[in-house]
């Protein structure tokens, strides 16, 4: 019986005996084939065998020669190879004879592999003892807590081990790749919140601008959604509102509304200017103007609002409200009624005028829709 068969049907004593005698497997095998003998040698723990193929060169030891891991003894081990004491053992003797330990294929090396295949920490921490360089980055300049934080994931578990053991092997939780992204800006774009909560807690900074100009908080705060990713972030950093991004959008300016209370919270100017989408310079209060009244409610409960401050043009936040466009719809319309009648509860004077000597009920009078804000406004003229 042949090499080949004696392996395909798992009589590993005699294979060991013709391996010894130098016999090998046929040069035309098929790479499925051979790929199915090593996972059938990983899976059993037949490490001698792996040991004579790597001695008669049927498994190249120098790394620098394989295309990719896939397909491959390396794929073989990080599939199947069991964690316990004799598997790692064998791992650390199989580690030891490889060459070029440290090359990349297809832009991975064998480490951020295994990682990415999660295997259990003990063989990863096998791997680094015998010489996986735990500090390498891929061609992105990703290191690999980047490359961990990037992943997806239904469980975080392993990732997590992961992270705290680079972290004490000496990776940069702060590290920027090619675009000036840290492992943090990643975990937010990509609303891995297991990860925020432990990049925090071991140092990350949430301020650290990328190449757009916009930090992992810009990021949080501007995205969308809900706020559980700011309001884990502000527990540990107080956002720079003085952050532009290269669209020379503040940070408060970007963010959205759903965000407001708390960026006013901690420190936000309501009057800060910022360029919009068309090169405008507008503050976020007046982009309250054509929003809903609920968050007009919240500015106005803010320490800093001036309810009768009126812009280069002589506007106060009344005008433009009431200069905002209906586009025949009842429902702008009665958002503009709710938000005159807030403004005007908050001490609002119907009767300045602008620097074109009008007055926000002037404005309002332009459009049909707005006949309850005009009766409003009339009724509140002094």
């Amino acid at each position: 019986m042949t090499l080949h068969k004696t392996l395909q049907k798992r009589d590993y004593a005699t294979s060991k005996e013709l391996l010894e005698a130098g016999e090998k497997l046929p040069a035309d095998l098929k790479s499925h084939q051979f790929t199915s003998i090593l996972d059938g040698l990983v899976q059993h723990q037949e490490f001698a065998l792996i040991f004579l193929f790597m001695d008669d060169g049927t498994i190249a030891t120098d790394v620098y020669e394989y295309d990719s891991f896939n397909n491959t003894i390396f794929q073989s081990i990080v599939r199947y190879l069991p964690n316990d004491e004799a598997s790692q053992e064998f791992l650390g003797s199989f580690i030891s004879r490889l060459d070029s330990l440290n090359d990349e294929l297809e832009g991975k090396t064998l480490l951020s592999f295994a990682l990415e295949n999660e295997i259990a920490l003990e063989l990863i921490q096998v791997l680094v003892e015998h010489g996986c360089d735990t500090h390498t980055i891929d061609r992105s300049d990703n290191n690999l807590i980047h490359q961990i934080v990037k992943k997806y994931t239904r469980k975080f578990d392993n990732g997590l081990r992961y992270l705290q053991f680079l972290y004490q092997e000496g990776v940069d939780v702060d590290k920027p790749n090619v675009v000036m992204d840290t492992p943090l800006h990643i975990a937010v774009r990509e609303h891995r919140i297991p990860y925020i909560q432990w990049l925090m807690e071991n140092g990350a900074n949430a301020n650290l601008q990328n190449k757009q100009g916009e930090s992992p908080i810009f990021i949080a705060t501007s995205q969308g959604g809900g706020t559980e990713k700011y309001e884990l972030m502000r527990q540990f950093n107080t956002p720079d509102f003085s952050h532009v991004n290269t669209r020379g959008e503040t940070l408060f300016y970007a963010a959205d509304l759903n965000h407001l209370k708390l960026l006013l919270e901690d420190g936000a100017d309501l009057y800060q200017t910022s360029k919009d989408t068309y090169g405008k310079t507008l503050s976020k209060l007046d982009t309250l103007a054509t929003n809903a009244p609920e968050f007009v409610e919240i500015a106005i409960a803010c320490d800093q609002f001036e309810v009768n401050r009126q812009d280069d043009h002589g506007n106060t936040l009344l005008h433009k409200v009431c200069a905002r466009q209906t586009i025949n719809e009842e429902k702008r319309a009665k958002e503009i009624y709710k938000i005159v009648k807030l403004l005007i509860a908050a001490g609002a004077d119907v009767d300045i005028t602008n620097d074109n000597e009008e007055t926000a009920m002037m404005l309002a009078a332009k459009d049909n829709l707005k006949t309850k804000t005009v009766e409003l406004l009339l009724s509140h003229k002094k």
